[in-house]
């Protein structure tokens, strides 16, 4: 149960992860693409 629920808190740290990463990479990257249209 206890590593069940270690896989679990670890997963939801990585995806948290992932969103903090595209949110940096993707709002300046929409940024410029939207000002050089």
């Amino acid at each position: 149960m206890t590593h069940n629920n270690e896989a679990k808190l670890t997963k939801q740290r990585a995806s948290r992860v992932y969103v903090l990463f595209y949110s940096f990479f993707l709002i300046p990257f929409m940024v410029t693409v939207f000002s050089a249209v």
